[in-house]
């Protein structure tokens, strides 16, 4: 899901597409990561080319602190938006731009071999839904 500061311009259409977002800077995923292949494919979708990119970054925290400085637009789950918008209301806010093939929930993203504690962790998070569920 795309996200954007709470004051920012794009908040205030009624209908948003992706050829609407270009002429904003960009906070992108790392390159070769699976959110950076999603977002990239997003625009490819749409006719378009990748936006200028401010900055490369995966951190939610600091997406969020520079979206609320700046008309940046960045990349983040449904969920951690969610929370992010109860906590701080005049922070940010989800925009209505949906990212291809992201799940709105809990994820898992990697590129290379997981390390051993990732993979203890990768593992413990598929099991847990059916923990919840039983």
């Amino acid at each position: 899901m795309s996200a954007a500061g709470a004051r920012h311009p794009l908040h205030a259409r009624r209908r948003l597409a992706w050829k609407d977002t270009v002429r904003f800077p960009w906070i992108v995923p790392p390159e070769r990561s699976p959110m950076r292949a999603s977002l990239e494919a997003a625009f490819a979708q749409a006719g378009l080319g990748m936006p200028a990119a401010v900055m490369s970054s995966a951190s939610i925290l600091i997406n969020k602190a520079l979206a609320q400085q700046s008309d940046c637009l960045f990349v983040a789950s449904l969920n951690v938006l969610r929370e992010l918008e109860q906590a701080e209301p005049d922070a940010v806010r989800h925009l209505p731009l949906y990212v291809p093939h992201v799940a709105p929930g809990v994820g898992m993203l990697w590129v290379d071999d997981a390390t051993p504690g990732v993979a203890v962790l990768m593992d413990a998070l598929r099991i847990a839904p059916r923990r919840i569920q039983n």
